[in-house]
């Protein structure tokens, strides 16, 4: 009978190890994403392999003999290369300054799903937000139909891939890709609003997207110049660090998980928190970064709203003026 329970323990326990030994190795061959877009795609979901590589070392305590061993050193060679790609982004600089008072420039990133039915919730969470610039991408037709009617809001590239919205008219639009570019007047001078949607990183397209916004950026004055986007692309990657560095301009959001909003949709699975840190903003030197916030869940997209605020940096005595 005593043999019976401790082979059935044994089975089980070999059962749920199977999964975490899997988590490590997935872990162990995102490293090859250094050299390869292919394996860096692992990367992406560096937190899911970090979790199964650490449940992998606790099921492997409870393992007995040779076996205890190799798993415990297996998941936990999984979790130290999971956390190696996870920490950077926790140690960089964002450009964080305490809040003063002062009234800063506040963006809104929001990819609204295509799909997106809950027009009064879009405008009604817009309202309640009152932020200075929108970037929208996936604008639904309904959605679409609706902010045309909004008098409080200058549209710009309406039909475009990304809409960006402005308190104040734009004095120059262009539509570059699938990019979509605003220059405004500000309290400080004149900045360039960028708003992006990029492919999936399973996508031959990304790369030819990053790199297209990186020649655009290389025309533009980096320290004035703000992106937003939904770039469908982790942190936690090494492809995203590379081009964080290409760009020139500091990323302000931190590992703020934007996607999905409900369920999974690859797999028709429940997803009770948002998984994936997709949506960035970035901004030259310019801008410090007074405030980094997830926006709400039940707007009609599968994607969470980024709300940023950024201030003015004055050169002389670094006051913010806006």
């Amino acid at each position: 009978m005593r043999s019976l329970r401790n082979a059935s323990i044994a089975i089980l326990l070999g059962l749920l190890s199977a999964p975490c030994l899997l988590a490590a190795a997935a872990a162990l061959l995102g490293q090859l994403g250094r050299w390869s877009l292919a394996w860096d795609v692992l990367n992406h979901f560096a937190p899911i392999w970090l979790a199964g590589s650490l449940a992998g070392v606790a099921l492997g305590l409870m393992v007995h003999g040779r076996a205890r061993w190799l798993v415990c050193a297996f998941c936990l060679a999984g979790a130290t290369a999971s956390a190696s790609t996870i920490a950077p982004e926790y140690l960089r600089d964002t450009g964080r300054t305490a809040p003063t008072g002062v009234q800063g420039l506040k963006i809104v990133q929001f990819n609204g799903w295509f799909g997106n039915p809950q027009v009064r919730r879009v405008l009604a969470f817009l309202r309640e937000e009152d932020p200075d610039i929108v970037v929208l991408q996936e604008v639904s037709p309904p959605v679409r139909a609706a902010l045309r009617r909004q008098r409080n809001w200058a549209m710009s590239c309406p039909d475009c891939e990304v809409v960006i919205l402005t308190k104040q008219r734009p004095f120059a639009v262009a539509r570059i890709g699938t990019a979509t570019r605003v220059r405004l007047h500000g309290a400080d001078g004149d900045f360039t609003m960028i708003g992006v949607h990029n492919a999936w990183p399973t996508d031959a397209d990304q790369v030819i997207q990053e790199t297209r916004l990186a020649s655009l950026l290389a025309e533009e004055t980096a320290a004035t110049t703000i992106v937003a986007g939904d770039f469908n692309s982790t942190p936690w990657s090494f492809a995203r660090r590379r081009w964080d560095h290409v760009f020139g301009l500091l990323r302000r959001d931190r590992g703020v998980a934007s996607w999905p909003t409900g369920r999974l949709p690859v797999l028709n699975a429940p997803a009770p928190i948002p998984l994936l840190p997709i949506d960035h903003v970035y901004a030259g030197d310019h801008w410090a970064t007074e405030a980094v916030r997830r926006g709400p869940r039940g707007i009609g997209s599968d994607h969470y709203p980024l709300i940023v605020t950024l201030s003015a940096r004055v050169a002389d005595d670094g006051a913010r003026r806006r």
